[in-house]
């Protein structure tokens, strides 16, 4: 169950999407997998065409689960950030009917009473998990889950060029790609700046408008999922908290943070203080683009630990491993 929207981003159904694909590699014609959602916008539907979709309303949802888990035996994996269905109540509903529950945990202060949870931020090695103690627990980078073009580099050695890398996730809550675009309009810059641009963006009919006006060294590139070639040899990059933080800190690129989220928040501030970031500003704050102009303008070095020792790339073959579905199948 999962959902992927202007709203919500696209970073979930990522996820799920790509284990839906390694257990089917895993499981070939073994095991039966449909995506559950109540919010999902067109051009995410497109992306996980090739599985069942089930929309229902999430009102409904438990009538429509009762009905469902009557008739065959299910593992049931939740990556939505609901309230109703992040409660103990619901897990303990899987439970009774007999359910294998996954969850990607949501926030650190709710409880968690399912079968297995699945956390890949480095905060959640630091952090107090509230779980029953028969939920087994994946927690850390080492189960992140790569895109397929990262997870196999073979110690890729980075020639770092004048180039700055720039994503804020596939919907961009707060609009920084749009103020990033209108500084390039104004502001000159002798570096090479790629812009990667999610196609759940609200400001995208703007966004390629403006794009037309952008001087030769600024490229638009708009919803790119391989994101690896515009990722190599930057001389550092200017992210959202997810997954192409830790693409980036897999090819060994400093980056700057702009969390999204109180979570995100919560995490990016962790990483500073860990050395593996800097922060561009908090979640909260009044975006300037004044703030890291210095940057731009006269690109300094960006002293920062190496994090690629504490990443598995494989993560989601381990993660595939620890769910057991062997056991699951009828």
């Amino acid at each position: 169950m999962v959902n992927a929207s202007k709203r919500v981003g696209g970073g979930h159904i990522r996820r799920c999407l790509d284990l839906a694909d390694e257990i089917t590699k895993n499981y070939p014609n073994q095991i039966k997998i449909e995506f559950i959602t109540w919010d999902l916008d067109v051009q995410f539907e497109l992306l996980i065409e090739r599985y069942k979709i089930q929309r229902i309303e999430e009102n409904q949802l438990l009538s429509f689960l009762d009905i469902v888990f009557s008739t065959e035996k299910h593992v049931f994996l939740v990556d939505v950030n609901s309230e109703h269905v992040q409660t103990v109540d619901f897990q303990v509903f899987l439970r009774n009917h007999g359910v294998k529950s996954i969850y990607f945990l949501a926030n650190y202060d709710w409880s968690y009473n399912c079968d297995i949870l699945i956390n890949t931020s480095l905060l959640a090695n630091e952090k107090t998990i509230k779980s029953a103690s028969n939920t087994l627990c994946l927690l850390g980078p080492d189960y992140f889950i790569f895109r397929k073009s990262f997870r196999h580099l073979n110690n890729i050695k980075q020639q770092v060029k004048n180039k700055v890398f720039i994503s804020f996730g596939n919907a961009d809550p707060h609009d920084y790609t749009l103020i990033f675009i209108h500084y390039f309009l104004e502001v000159k810059t002798d570096l090479e700046i790629v812009i990667i641009v999610g196609s759940a963006n609200s400001n995208l009919n703007e966004i390629r408008e403006l794009g037309n006006k952008l001087p030769k060294n600024v490229d638009l590139v708009f919803d790119e999922d391989d994101l690896l070639p515009f990722m190599e040899n930057s001389k550092f990059a200017m992210v959202s908290v997810g997954s192409v933080f830790y693409e980036l800190g897999l090819l060994g690129i400093p980056t700057i943070l702009f969390p999204s989220s109180e979570m995100e928040n919560l995490v990016a501030k962790h990483l500073v203080k860990l050395g593996f970031a800097k922060m561009g500003i908090e979640y909260g704050e009044t975006f300037k683009v004044e703030t890291i102009e210095a940057y731009l303008i006269e690109p300094i070095e960006l002293e920062r630990k190496d994090l690629k020792a504490l990443l598995n790339p494989l993560g989601i073959e381990k993660i595939v491993q620890e769910f057991r579905l062997e056991e699951s199948i009828c």
